[in-house]
C-alpha cells in the first residue's frame, strides 16, 4: 500500500474512533434550562443572599473574560455590594483576592465543555450541593431588596437527571421512571419556551423540583438516557404535561382546577376514572386521608390565603362538586360575612391534600348546667339552685337564668356559669378525602402501578395524555 493511502486510512480511522465519544445526535437539538437555585440556601421569606461561596470541580473560566480562570478545588466567593457583584478568590488571604468587581452578572463556564464531570459546588446553609455545567450569578431583587440570584445553566438531559428522582423514587419501575422523564422533559420544554431568552424557572414545585447532582440515581438516569430528546406533542405542539402524586382514582381537567384555564383548552387532559391509582392505593400512605380543623383554624387559613376575615365561622358548606367528585364550590360563613372558595382554592387555601373530599361539621354538645352554684352572702357561702337565682336593684327583684348572670367587679367581669359554645353551633370540621395533588394529567402512583402490571412507558403516557404523539429530538423545536 502506498504511503499516501496509509496516511488517509489512518486519518479516517482516527475520525471513526472519535465519533462514538461525541454527544448523541439529539444534542444538536438539545436546549439549555436556566434554573434559579433556592434549595441550598433555605432562605426565609424576608431573607436575601449577599454572599455565595462555591468551588469548581473541574477548571472553569469566566464567559466573556477567558483570561480569568477558576481552578478546580479552589474556593471562590460572589459578594453583593451596593447592588453590584464582585468575584473573590478565597485562599485564606485577608483581604481576599478580587478577580472581578462591580458586575450585574458573572457567568462561569467549563474550560473544557467535553468533560462529563463539569460541576460547581455551592456552599449552602446546611450542606454543599453540586450542579452540572455552567453557573450564572445575577444581581437581582427579592421583595425590593438587593440579592444574589444563582442560576444553573444546564442541558435538558442533565437537568432531568436532577428532577426525575426528586419527583419519583429512583427505586421505582423503569417504565414508570421513563414516563416521568418524558413528562418532565415536555414540561421543562414548555416552561422554557414561554420564557424570554434571559428569563429562568426555579428549582421548586412552582415548576419542577430540581436537586442537582445529589439526587441523581442509576435507574432514573437510565430512564432519562433511554428517552433522550423525547417529548409529547398534540397537533405538532408541545403539550402541558402536568402530573401529580395521586389523583384519588379520578383524573381532572385543568379548567376544573384553575380559574385561568378555559374549558377545552387542553383536549388531551381529560377527566376519567383511573383504576391504576385505585389499585395501588392500599400501598400508598395517606391515599385515604382525614384532617380535622377547628373553626378558628379555618378562619386563620382563610385570612392567609384570601386576606378576607369572615369573623367567627358559623357554617362550612360544600355547595357543588364536579363529576370526579372534587369540590367545585365551598362556602364559609361567619358573623362578618361569607366567602366561596372555588376550584383548587378549596384545597390550597385550607392546606388539604386534594380537592377530592367530603366534609362533616362537629357541633358543640348541649351545655349541661349544674343544679346549684355557690353564692357568697353576708352569712357566708352557700349552694343555691340555679333555677332560683334572682337579681335586685334594691326595690325590684327579677329572676334571671344563671347562664345569663355576669358579675362585674374591680377585676372585670365574671360569669356565674362557665362560658360554653352554644349547642348546635359547629366548632370544627373534618375533611375526609382521597389522593394527593391537583389530579390533572399523570398520576405518579398510577404510573407505578401500570409499570408493575407490565405496561410500557408509552402505554402509561397514552393513558394519561389522550391522543398525544411521542416526538423525537424535542419535537424538532428549540426553546
Amino acid at each position: 500500500m502506498k504511503p499516501g493511502k496509509v496516511l488517509l486510512l489512518l486519518l479516517l480511522l482516527s475520525l471513526s474512533l472519535l465519533l462514538p465519544f461525541a454527544r448523541p445526535a439529539y444534542s444538536a437539538e438539545e436546549s439549555q434550562v436556566r434554573v434559579e437555585l433556592t434549595a441550598p440556601f433555605l432562605l426565609g421569606a424576608s431573607e436575601v443572599l449577599s454572599n455565595v461561596s462555591f468551588m469548581p470541580q473541574t477548571d472553569y473560566i469566566l464567559e466573556g473574560n477567558e483570561s480569568i480562570s477558576l481552578a478546580a478545588g479552589q474556593i471562590y466567593n460572589i459578594s453583593l455590594q451596593n447592588g453590584k457583584l464582585s468575584l473573590y478568590q478565597n485562599d485564606g488571604m485577608v483581604p481576599p483576592i478580587a478577580l472581578l468587581q462591580d458586575q450585574v452578572s458573572i457567568k462561569i463556564v467549563p474550560a473544557d465543555a467535553g468533560l462529563a464531570d463539569n460541576m460547581i459546588q455551592l456552599t449552602g446553609k446546611k450542606e454543599a450541593l453540586k450542579y452540572r455545567e455552567a453557573m450564572e450569578f445575577r444581581a437581582g431583587t427579592k421583595n425590593s431588596l438587593p440579592t444574589i440570584k444563582p442560576i444553573n445553566i444546564v442541558g435538558t438531559e442533565n437537568y432531568l437527571k436532577g428532577v426525575v428522582p426528586r419527583e419519583m423514587s429512583d427505586s421505582w419501575e423503569l417504565e414508570a421512571l421513563k414516563a416521568q422523564a418524558v413528562a418532565a422533559r415536555t414540561y421543562a420544554a414548555n416552561a422554557m419556551k414561554l420564557k424570554k431568552p434571559a428569563e429562568y424557572i426555579n428549582d421548586t414545585d412552582q415548576y419542577q423540583v430540581y436537586a442537582g447532582v445529589k439526587i441523581e440515581g442509576p435507574n432514573s438516569a437510565q430512564a432519562v438516557e433511554e428517552t433522550a430528546g423525547q417529548v409529547l406533542t398534540y397537533n405538532g405542539k408541545l403539550i402541558s404535561a402536568l402530573y401529580s402524586s395521586s389523583n384519588g382514582g379520578y383524573t381532572e381537567t385543568p379548567d376544573n382546577v384553575w380559574k385561568s384555564n378555559a374549558a377545552g383548552a387542553y383536549p388531551y387532559l381529560l377527566a376519567k376514572p383511573d383504576p391504576y391509582d385505585v389499585k395501588i392505593s392500599p400501598a400508598v400512605k395517606d391515599w385515604n386521608w382525614q384532617k380535622k380543623a377547628s373553626m378558628e383554624e379555618i378562619r386563620q387559613n382563610l385570612i392567609r390565603a384570601t386576606k378576607i376575615d369572615v369573623g367567627a365561622i358559623r357554617n362550612v358548606e360544600l355547595r357543588a362538586a364536579y363529576p370526579s367528585q372534587r369540590v367545585a364550590d365551598l362556602t364559609i360563613e361567619g358573623d362578618k360575612g361569607a366567602v366561596t372558595l372555588t376550584k383548587d382554592q378549596a384545597r390550597t387555601a385550607l392546606g388539604l391534600r386534594s380537592a377530592l373530599y367530603t366534609i362533616k361539621a362537629e357541633a358543640a354538645p348541649a351545655a349541661v348546667l349544674p343544679a346549684t352554684v355557690p353564692i357568697k352572702g353576708a352569712a357566708g357561702q352557700a349552694q343555691k339552685p340555679v333555677n332560683e337565682l334572682a337579681v335586685t336593684n334594691g326595690s325590684t327583684v327579677k329572676k334571671v337564668p344563671a347562664a345569663e348572670i355576669v358579675i362585674e367587679g374591680a377585676a372585670g367581669q365574671t360569669a356565674i356559669l362557665p362560658n360554653k359554645p352554644q349547642a348546635g353551633v359547629p366548632i370544627s370540621v373534618t375533611f375526609t378525602g382521597k389522593g394527593w395533588g391537583h389530579g390533572v394529567g399523570m398520576s405518579q402512583f398510577g404510573a407505578k402501578q401500570m409499570a408493575k402490571d407490565g405496561k410500557t412507558y408509552t402505554d402509561i403516557l397514552d393513558f394519561y395524555y389522550t391522543n398525544v404523539q411521542l416526538a423525537e429530538n424535542y419535537g424538532n423545536r428549540q426553546y
